[in-house]
């Protein structure tokens, strides 16, 4: 008790460390706990599932390609059971999306309610429980399982089990399907990338999988305890070899994922499909570094406050130390201090995080936010961080004090000693290094955001909408009534830019089958290039010579029309491209024009070739508008109206230009540097305010000698200032090159990027400069304007 008063009187008196050292602390606390949370949420995606070290996924790759997929035909999955003694059990699944159903009491659709299709083993191999009714292997076919939000929402106190539900189905369109509620199944978790409110029964549509159907799926394969995986694969390839020829010609490679790595290293796969919820590793490794760039800030910040309170109170302990004291009862002493200070910023750190986190979860996980959560062993995982921390302040604190104490007398422990000052300014360099690093980063980020932003795409993708259109046969009537609304100027029947699901083929010249190149199809309208202002340097528009209604995946035309890039000109080196007949494995191709290159992927890729026509493999189900300049909201609504009238039982969307899914990790990377360099900014500002007030404090009487001797204001502010000048000097000489070989290490992502110039250095070492100046002259300005006779007199 005698401790904890003498501790608190000696807070008391230096109230100006005590809301600098508890604000500060809970700043950086508060953004380690955020992101922390974000980052255990991402390590721990799908590690719930009791089966996971034996659960894979069924990834191809096929020769020439750089990406991989992970969707095969159907039959995989039952074959592999039925003929690999290393495979368990398989479920097959189609990812969930928002479908309009309703219930058979009711011909209200419901929306916001995501539908996707898999085997009842689904189930039985990852842990997702039902809480009531049974899925058994004798059960009729379509079954469906909703969700305990679901059946609370819709039926409240009611048991569903055995009520029948409607949708038109995904791949029976026009059709409405029924589905008989099976069970009710716990809500996925936040931790699944597996995510659905219904799951229905896919044997409905497993003749659209068949290997003659052309659909593929994703298939997870449940492995003995002691399988050879290497083995596994290549049996898998066989299995495919054998029933499908076209997989056996375009040589796939199989290999299979474990689902521990799914979430996060699944950068390589590329899908058709809407994937899998995903996270990056690559994005949380920058996040771990920006975690522990504001520990080690705020533990430089209180360690330098906690030594020059530790070197003000070196005459208590000292006069303690001569009357007796003990060591231990001294770290007692010290120890309960930085208690106290951490309990307040503890407190205020709660604070602050139930205030902030729907504001962090909106920035970093916004299409997919989830609640706070932390299990027992992670809230333990932190506070052992956290002690470790109050530990290491309390060791250097009592070994600074230790070694200063001097039992012969207080002289020597009230002079200031080299080393002390050493050590300080190395905690001070290392805040100001940390804060000059990411000042450097955020202004090559912006810079080369900016230039993302601005740089001409080959396009005009501004004033469109994209929306999707449940039948394609009635595409041809629906742009003949949208060109009659006066705010649509055109419309077209093709795919979303700049990205897109597209298909690469194997091209070769007619008459040289060696001359192959790999180039990305595009499928669309002749009203394609008008649409997005594609110029055309070269020939004509490719016109579409199907002249049926019927929908054809591979159309029946001798020779197909296409238009291509000068990237595709370039790489097949053709001089006179017009009329130039091509050759893949599906068709005979003439070129008819040739369009000014564009940037149909991300800027993260160089222009690759590309070709563009109607009658190309594949179905159209998207259409693109270009609506008059600021009439946005009113084409929208008129949209809405015609797919409400035409199809109200399918959910409308609708697309604007994607630029925050090309580059969604890049923009929210961008948004946290720029929060977590003012959290530098503040942290790192008080750090070098606490240690300016010691500054002046100790050097008192040296100030007052310098004016009695003649020394004027300015010269005494110069004086003082050259101490910080000199280590912003330091820390601009270590924190500028390491973060200039951090950008030059993220540039490398993109094909076209900035010049990091010489300025921007020039730029980081002047807001440097400028910002210690701010926060240290009006102290200096204090010191140096104080009576000497005053400080002589005090000291």
């Amino acid at each position: 008790m005698y401790h904890l008063k003498l501790v608190w009187r000696q807070i008391l008196r230096q109230k100006s460390y005590l809301v600098i050292n508890t604000i500060g602390l809970a700043i950086a606390l508060a953004a380690s706990i955020l992101i922390y949370t974000y980052l255990m949420k991402e390590w721990q995606t799908d590690a719930f599932h009791e089966k996971r070290d034996h659960i894979y996924r069924i990834t191809t790759q096929s020769t020439g390609y750089s990406y991989w997929d992970s969707e095969v035909c159907s039959p995989l999955g039952e074959l592999a059971k039925a003929e690999i003694p290393d495979v368990l059990d398989y479920t097959r699944i189609i990812t969930a999306r928002e479908l309009k159903l309703r219930w058979e009491d009711s011909d209200h659709y419901q929306g916001g309610i995501t539908c996707g299709y898999a085997d009842r083993q689904l189930f039985s191999m990852f842990t997702f429980p039902l809480i009531s009714g049974e899925l058994r292997e004798s059960m009729q076919p379509g079954w469906a399982v909703i969700s305990e939000t679901v059946a609370r929402r819709y039926f409240k106190d009611e048991n569903p089990v055995g009520k029948l539900l409607y949708l038109e189905n995904l791949y029976t369109s026009g059709k409405e399907s029924s589905f008989y509620i099976a069970g009710i199944m716990k809500d996925f978790p936040v931790r699944s990338s597996i995510q659905a409110d219904v799951i229905l029964d896919f044997s409905v549509i497993e003749e659209m999988f068949r290997y003659s159907a052309g659909n593929t799926i994703r298939t997870f394969l449940l492995l003995t305890d002691h399988a050879d995986i290497h083995k596994t694969e290549e049996q898998l390839q066989e299995i495919e070899y054998r029933e499908a020829e076209y997989v056996r010609e375009r040589g796939k490679e199989f290999r299979l994922q474990p689902l521990r790595e799914m979430y996060l290293h699944s950068d390589h796969i590329q899908n058709y499909d809407i994937p899998f919820a995903q996270g990056s590793g690559t994005f949380n490794l920058i996040l771990s570094g920006i975690v522990l760039l504001i520990l080690i800030l705020a533990f430089c910040n209180y360690l330098i406050m906690k030594l020059a309170q530790a070197h003000k109170n070196a005459e208590r302990f000292a006069i303690q130390k001569y009357f007796g004291i003990s060591n231990r009862s001294m770290l007692s002493q010290i120890l309960l201090e930085i208690g106290i200070y951490l309990l307040g910023a503890l407190i205020l750190t709660i604070v602050l995080v139930v205030i902030l986190y729907p504001y962090f979860i909106q920035i970093i996980s916004p299409l997919r936010p989830f609640p706070f959560y932390l299990t027992f062993p992670e809230i333990m995982g932190f506070l052992a961080i956290f002690l470790v921390f109050i530990g290491s302040v309390g060791g250097v604190t009592y070994g600074y004090v230790t070694r200063k104490m001097n039992i012969s007398g207080i002289k020597s422990t009230m002079t200031s000693s080299r080393s002390f000052w050493e050590f300080k300014h190395i905690l001070l360099i290392a805040q100001l290094t940390i804060f000059c690093a990411l000042l450097f980063f955020s202004i090559v980020f912006v810079k080369q955001i900016s230039f993302l932003q601005d740089k001409p795409l080959g396009y005009n993708n501004h004033n469109t909408i994209t929306f999707g259109w449940p039948n394609p046969l009635e595409v041809i009537s629906l742009k003949e009534e949208l060109s009659g609304y006066p705010d649509i100027l055109s419309t077209s029947n093709g795919a979303l830019l700049p990205i897109g699901n597209w298909a690469h083929w194997d091209i070769h010249l007619a008459d040289q089958p060696e001359k192959v190149i790999q180039t990305f199809s595009l499928l669309c309208d002749e009203n394609y290039l008008d649409t997005y202002q594609i110029k055309l340097v070269e020939g004509r528009d490719a016109k579409s010579k199907v002249t049926t209604t019927e929908i054809y995946s591979v159309k029946p035309v001798d020779v197909v029309e296409i238009v291509v890039n000068q990237a595709f000109v370039r790489k097949l080196g053709l001089s006179h491209p017009i009329g130039t007949l091509l050759e893949n494995n599906h068709s005979k191709l003439q070129i008819v024009g040739v369009v000014q290159d564009f940037h149909f992927r991300s800027l993260h890729e160089p222009i690759q070739p590309a070709m563009l026509g109607s009658d190309l493999p594949g179905v159209l189900f998207s259409v693109i508008v270009r609506y008059r300049e600021g009439k946005r909201n009113e084409v929208i609504e008129h949209l809405k109206q015609i797919h409400e009238a035409r199809h109200p039982e399918k959910v409308f969307y609708y697309r604007d230009f994607p630029y925050s899914e090309l580059y969604e990790k890049e923009i929210t990377l961008g948004q946290l540097i720029y929060i977590f360099t003012g959290i530098a900014l503040l942290i790192g500002g008080m750090g070098v305010l606490a240690f300016s007030i010691f500054i002046t404090e100790s050097k008192t009487k040296e100030i007052a000698l310098r004016k009695v001797n003649g020394a004027s204001e300015k010269q005494i502010m110069i004086c003082l200032n050259r101490i910080f000048v000199e280590q912003v000097a330091i820390a601009c000489l270590i924190g500028i090159p390491c973060s200039y070989l951090l950008c030059r290490i993220w540039l490398q992502d993109f094909a076209y990027k900035i010049k990091v110039d010489s300025w921007i250095t020039i730029s980081v070492v002047c807001l440097s400069l400028l910002f210690i100046t701010l926060i240290t002259i009006w102290q200096v300005r204090r010191a140096s304007r104080k009576n000497p006779i005053d400080a002589i007199k005090t000291e």
